[in-house]
């Protein structure tokens, strides 16, 4: 029986092999290089570096109609330097960094990494990334984590393996460690470069021409996690050839994927599906930042991503100053909230549980934002008034938007679902509004700008008796008075 079963389990790998295609993209160029495929906002943009338009490289984006895609040269400063390229995003889309040689803007060392914003649609405020990811030396091929805390990227600097190495700088605030060599699994005293990382947060690859591969710069495939390497494999003679091959790019949510080899003449990019190296599926949330009453575009919002088990500030979200949409991508296993402020409102949080297995998908969810009231993102345990640790969080905002308003005054309402007795359910509902309140005063808020009130089951927000709006009803509101 158990040879039956690895014959079965050779023939099933076998077959997984055999079935992986390999096929041109249809936007390459006739006789020009095309490489570094990456994409943002999920599946809604991509963008290449090519050389089509003479011999300079320059980063483009691709506009898909009918499945056919049309690149059109990436707008505003970036291009400004004699080659440019291998871009990569926050997934919101409105932050690229990407490498120049000879750009306009400041430069550090031969090749450097750069950082642009988008406005109007224009990617505009080019600025060099600084002389903590660059040096005087060939810094370039930058690929963002999509939490945006860890920024890869290829160097020769001195304190490698020798030759290009891969390097990464892990981000604290609002500033960058001093980058850090990728290490002996990853690193070789050959050439590594074209570090990509996956929406997942986890899966890795890279380029090297170390002697053990087929030729040329081989893929290879690796595990990023808890800030380590792991796991690093070669992706095989499907993808790779005696020639060169780089970029290898995972396309979210799908079985495909993306790389760049120069098997026939100049590089092309190729795509192979199934994908081998497939990361994790996401979740996707996209949105606008709404006014409660009227529904039109709150100007001036800010999003602000959380993540709820650590209580940290994952990122802040960027918002399409053309189409007012934000984009955030939410990994497995994971619990996360959406926190929009606007001037003249109160803040509004919105809630994501990610399950372990969760299948990818993209959720559409607009804040909606009040000048006059706002219901709390926090959980009390179960038919009880102790806060969950996790609500602290969003009751520290609390605390900040009331020593930074001294002259308002607030009523925390308690409100409970309809099961349970109705007079039981007041009184709890009393007790949890209490505790908030003793928890702003204990934060440095004057008692008497607070009063509290519980009215159990008396005013649902939606009726019915589904778990979804009994959740929804459970709840703690802040108003203004």
């Amino acid at each position: 029986m158990k040879k039956i079963m690895l014959l079965i389990l050779l023939v099933l790998l076998v077959n997984d092999v055999y079935s992986q295609q390999v096929t041109p993209a249809n936007f390459n160029s006739s006789s020009k290089d095309d490489f570094a495929p990456t994409f943002t906002q999920g599946q809604r943009r991509m963008f290449i570096t090519s050389e089509r338009q003479g011999k300079s490289q320059k980063i483009y984006e691709l506009f898909f109609i009918n499945s056919t895609a049309s690149p059109e040269i990436a707008m505003g400063d970036i291009n400004d330097g004699t080659h440019n390229g291998a871009a990569t995003f926050t997934p919101d889309g409105q932050t690229m960094y990407f490498s120049s040689f000879e750009h306009n803007t400041k430069t550090l060392g031969r090749t450097d990494i750069y950082v642009a914003r988008k406005s109007n649609g224009k990617w505009l405020e080019i600025v060099n990334a600084g002389n903590i990811i660059n040096s005087e030396y060939w810094d370039s091929q930058p690929s963002l984590s999509p939490d945006g805390r860890y920024l890869f990227f290829a160097s020769n600097r001195p304190g490698g393996f020798g030759g290009i190495d891969v390097w990464y700088c892990e981000r604290s605030g609002d500033s960058w460690s001093n980058p850090e060599n990728a290490g002996a699994l990853v690193n070789s005293p050959a050439d590594e470069m074209a570090p990509t990382i996956a929406l997942d947060n986890r899966t890795f690859s890279f380029s090297s021409n170390r002697t053990d591969g087929f030729g040329g710069f081989d893929i290879y495939f690796a595990q990023f996690k808890d800030n380590k390497f792991q796991l690093v494999r070669n992706a095989g003679n499907i993808i790779n050839t005696s020639n060169n091959e780089f970029f290898f790019t995972a396309q979210p949510n799908t079985n495909k994927a993306y790389f760049s080899s120069d098997k026939n003449g100049n590089l092309d990019i190729y795509t192979i599906e199934p994908n081998p190296n497939k990361p994790n599926d996401v979740v996707f949330v996209t949105g606008k930042v709404l006014d409660i009453e009227t529904k039109e575009i709150v100007k001036n919002a800010k999003v602000t991503m959380f993540d709820l088990t650590s209580r940290k500030k994952v990122m802040d979200v960027g918002i399409d100053d053309m189409e007012n949409d934000f984009y955030v991508v939410l990994q497995q296993g994971n619990s996360y909230s959406l926190t929009a402020t606007a001037p003249g409102y109160l803040f509004t949080s919105e809630r994501f549980n990610v399950a372990a297995n969760e299948v990818g998908k993209e959720i559409k969810k607009d804040l909606l934002l009040s000048k006059t009231g706002t219901r709390l993102l926090i959980n009390f345990d179960y038919n009880s008034s102790t806060l969950t640790e996790e609500s602290t969080h969003e009751l520290d905002r609390v605390v900040d938007f009331m020593l930074a308003h001294p002259s308002v005054s607030v009523a925390f309402e308690g409100h409970t679902d309809n099961l349970g007795d109705p007079s039981y359910n007041k009184t709890l509902s009393l007790e949890r509004a209490n505790t908030v309140k003793a928890y702003v005063v204990k934060g440095g808020v004057e008692a008497n700008r607070i009063t509290t009130a519980g009215y159990g089951m008396e005013r649902p927000l939606q009726e019915g008796s589904t778990d979804e709006i009994r959740a929804i009803n459970r709840r703690v509101e802040m108003k203004l008075k």
